[in-house]
């Protein structure tokens, strides 16, 4: 059987959508903030794709699958970019576990061992620059559709799996191999 030339066409449509905020989010996230600056795509590319560019475009792909079902508008968008960032930052790149900021006294704004004020500035970044831009960017490139659903049921397994596999091994590489939380706090807190 034959799929309707226009469920093509509206296929087509919604996957350049989906891949465009895939990309947009990953570069929005990594570049602008620059902890992944755009030589470190080509020169670390198979860590890029397979880590940060699956892990950010899959996310944002699980978002626009949620925005597509429920209608959702950009108030609702930040707030599930909030919690994006929470989940992030705090159980894959451990980075709410930061030491305080320089000039502050040890232990400012830690509580039960979370660095509350970079938990609150890096949530918002990703509902503003993650989540929201992206989304405001990939409106104006490509307008969407009431096309229903993203992703279907048997789509999330493949998705789902991918980052939960990334959600189990990279906080381990984390904390084995990079020292992150020294990193991000010499750059934000300098």
């Amino acid at each position: 059987v034959e799929t309707p030339p226009g469920w093509r066409l509206m296929d087509r449509r919604k996957w350049t959508r989906n891949i465009t905020i895939m990309v947009l989010g990953a570069f929005n996230a990594e570049s602008i903030s620059s902890a992944t600056p755009p030589q470190e795509w080509v020169l670390n590319w198979p860590f890029t794709i397979l880590v940060v560019f699956m892990f950010y475009g899959l996310s944002l792909l699980v978002i626009e699958d949620l925005v597509s079902r429920y209608s959702l508008d950009y108030r609702k968008l930040f707030l599930i970019g909030l919690i994006y960032g929470l989940l992030e930052e705090g159980f894959l790149a451990l980075t709410n576990e930061l030491p305080s900021p320089p000039g502050f006294t040890p232990g400012f704004g830690r509580y039960l061992g979370l660095n509350v004020p970079w938990t609150i500035f890096i949530s918002e970044f990703h509902a503003v620059y993650t989540v929201v831009l992206t989304f405001m960017i990939a409106d104006l490139i490509i307008p969407r559709e009431k096309s229903g659903p993203v992703l279907s049921r048997w789509q999330y397994v493949p998705v789902l799996a991918y980052l939960a596999l990334l959600y189990l091994s990279v906080p381990n590489y984390v904390l084995e191999t990079v020292s992150t939380s020294s990193f991000f706090a010499m750059l934000v807190f300098q």
